[in-house]
């Protein structure tokens, strides 16, 4: 059982299971795992009146923070970041707010469903979903169907997609595991009042968020926006 993976959403940390302290190291690890950039752009992070800009597998926390959310003493967080330090499975960096801390091994963590027909298998012996890689999207339909369901609001419908549109699709699809559970979810952001500005800023959904990055796709699969 030491090979392959299994997505590990950060909903897990809201189940009453993952709050029995303290931690133990293993549960620790995965805390780090979970609190890192995870996305494949450059993040911004506001802690105070300062704006870090966090690369891929970074984060940055405090010292307290982790002790609270560990349970453990000040002690005992630095010496295991001085631990996993040493085993270079990250690097760290003292700021004015907090530790800055890079995953050293973070591709190997994220994006999990970016690698091809990993998430299903068929019959036992390894074959791939082939509806999961082999991905054949009519254009014009999706167009169509996006148009169908988007209000009539600035931004909300498709004029053209773009080649980098297209790409972004397809890899939306693969982490939501085949094209209907993309779809599903298509259905179910346009049924939500929050995608239709009714929130405090007056925002619209569009196409281009909801392909953006991987975060927006389980938020919304979360209920986040209900």
């Amino acid at each position: 059982m030491d090979k392959g993976y299994i997505p590990l959403f950060r909903k897990i940390t809201e189940n009453w299971v993952w709050n029995d302290k303290p931690f133990s190291k293993g549960q620790a690890w995965i805390d780090l795992l979970l609190r890192c950039n995870n996305t494949d752009e450059i993040k911004e992070v506001a802690l105070g009146n300062k704006v870090f800009h966090l690369e891929p597998g970074e984060l940055i926390v405090s010292l307290d923070k982790l002790q609270y959310s560990w349970g453990w003493g000040q002690k005992k967080v630095r010496l295991f970041l001085e631990q996993l330090n040493n085993a270079k499975m990250v690097s760290k960096k003292g700021t004015k707010k907090g530790i800055r801390i890079t995953l050293l091994n973070q591709p190997n963590y994220k994006n999990w469903v970016k690698q091809k027909g990993t998430k299903r298998a068929q019959g036992g012996h390894g074959k791939r979903d082939k509806r999961v890689i082999n991905l054949n999207v009519d254009w014009e339909k999706f167009t169509e169907t996006w148009n169908s369901l988007a209000p009539d609001l600035p931004g909300c419908k498709i004029r053209k997609l773009t080649d980098n549109r297209k790409k972004k699709i397809l890899l939306r699809i693969e982490e939501c595991g085949g094209k209907q559970e993309f779809f599903d979810l298509i259905h179910k952001m346009w049924n939500i009042d929050f995608f239709h500005g009714n929130n405090n800023r007056g925002w619209t959904g569009s196409l281009d968020w909801l392909i953006k990055n991987e975060d927006n796709i389980v938020k919304l699969a979360e209920d986040k926006y209900d």
